[in-house]
């Protein structure tokens, strides 16, 4: 049989990425770095982004088609009642599914990749309407039985970001779920020289119940009683209503423990590499999590980083070796580990080499976006 086909280049997929969030929280960041890194010579990338959106602005400055999303997650609180609201939301959804399925047709798209879940429901909807597969990037171990269900049906594949994200599939489903972890940029944060000496604790994440803000504010006391030069760096910005009205309340907590010298609230960092190299340590006191892209990042950079034993984290961290795991969510012995780290700098460096070599070998954004690639060409020879 001629083999004179086999020298040809493979055929460009063309795949349409729809964010339907207007900030940069971990689940866009790593889009992101996955878009930075995709082969374009196997992919032509485009992406559908609400107006507004931090996503498109990042995009557009990269060099990537960008398309408006007439749909948002909800950042604020609606005015409306509950009704009007659900009401407003159905319209501006089924408006949404029209719009994408004429743009997937136009474009000529072959594959749908969502990066969230209302993103996979009106994009679900759009790419069966046009007749093209569905993927969904599962990034957190958060339930919505509704939602799943709905997303279950309409996604061709799943990707999850680690093994925790997997319990929420039943096991009719795990053969359309392929776990690949986000990557990190290690070309990036692996040049990083962590403050060893600094005795400075930082928390980087958006400011949210889930991410455990007010669970590391109760430990300062108790490190600073035992590190009086201790001092605790805080990264991240509130995007609802909800979750700023518990930043205000974890303030005045600092405020009642007299902490306010010791805390520093920094809002939204740009310059991550800057942040973390003034720290010796990173506090992740997340009540829930899949795979933090801060604790990625965070090791990669060499830092040691301190979490409850939840989620991803698990599977990721040898403790005492790559890392710190607590029992959720014991506060005093959470705050003895940040102690332990402070005091003893030549081990707290060492966690933090070993962190950043694992993370190189096994988490680059890289090899996150080859496994992509190769999935989606997978699916696109199924579909033809």
């Amino acid at each position: 049989m001629s083999d004179h086909h086999s020298s040809k280049p493979p055929e460009k997929l063309r795949v349409l990425y729809i964010e339907t969030g207007l900030g940069l929280a971990g689940g866009q960041v790593a889009l992101l770095e996955l878009l930075g890194k995709i082969d374009r010579r196997l992919v032509q990338v485009f992406v559908c982004c609400p107006d507004g959106s931090e996503v498109t602005r990042k995009c557009q400055r990269m060099g990537i088609e960008c398309h408006h999303l007439p749909l948002a997650s909800s950042h604020k609180r609606y005015s409306t009642t509950g009704l009007v609201r659900k009401i407003s939301d159905t319209i501006r959804g089924i408006g949404a599914v029209f719009y994408l399925s004429n743009l997937i047709r136009k474009l000529e798209i072959d594959i749908v990749h969502a990066n969230t879940f209302k993103g996979a429901v009106v994009g679900g909807l759009a790419a069966r309407l046009a007749s093209r597969p569905l993927i969904f990037h599962d990034r957190t171990t958060i339930v919505h039985p509704l939602l799943e269900r709905i997303v279950q049906n309409l996604a061709i594949r799943v990707i999850a970001s680690s093994h925790a994200v997997l319990p929420k599939y039943p096991e009719r489903l795990r053969p359309k779920v392929e776990v690949i972890s986000s990557g990190v940029n290690t070309d990036l944060f692996s040049a990083i020289k962590p403050a060893h000496e600094s005795q400075t604790v930082g928390f980087l994440g958006r400011i949210s119940h889930e991410k455990g803000l007010d669970l590391l504010i109760e430990a300062v006391p108790a490190v600073v009683d035992r590190i009086p030069a201790a001092r605790f760096l805080i990264a991240g910005t509130a995007f609802t209503d909800e979750d700023e009205v518990y930043l205000e309340q974890v303030k005045a907590r600092v405020h009642e423990l007299g902490m306010e010298n010791r805390v520093t609230f920094l809002g939204y960092v740009e310059q991550v590499i800057d942040f973390f190299s003034r720290l010796s340590v990173l506090a992740l006191p997340s009540r829930r999590e899949a795979l933090s892209k801060a604790m990625l990042e965070a090791m990669a950079a060499g830092l040691a980083v301190v979490a409850f034993k939840i989620g991803g984290h698990a599977s990721l961290i040898s403790n005492w070796e790559t890392g710190v795991l607590i029992e959720p969510f014991r506060i005093s012995d959470y705050a003895s580990a940040i102690v332990r780290l402070l005091e003893d700098t030549r081990w707290t460096q060492t966690i933090g080499e070993n962190a950043r070599r694992l993370v190189i070998d096994r988490f680059s954004t890289a090899e996150t976006a080859r496994r992509i690639v190769q999935l989606y060409r997978t699916i696109g020879h199924i579909e033809k």
